[in-house]
């Protein structure tokens, strides 16, 4: 996946009729910004391993 830059995300922001539910780079880092807020949020997905060869998944947004 290519690297998302500053002006990318400007891009994204610049149309307040553009909303998303979400838009990533690929690795775990999402953008977030639903016709129901007020401001776009940054959002982190995270994923362990656990013992017995499970996994669990955590996300986490600001």
């Amino acid at each position: 996946m290519a690297k998302i830059t500053d002006l990318t995300v400007k891009g994204w922001l610049s149309d307040p009729d553009n909303r998303f539910e979400n838009k990533s780079c690929g690795n775990g880092l999402y953008l977030v910004y639903r016709e129901s807020m007020a401001a776009a949020q940054m959002a982190v997905q995270v994923q362990v391993q656990v013992p017995a060869g499970g996994q669990a998944t955590a996300n986490v947004h600001r």
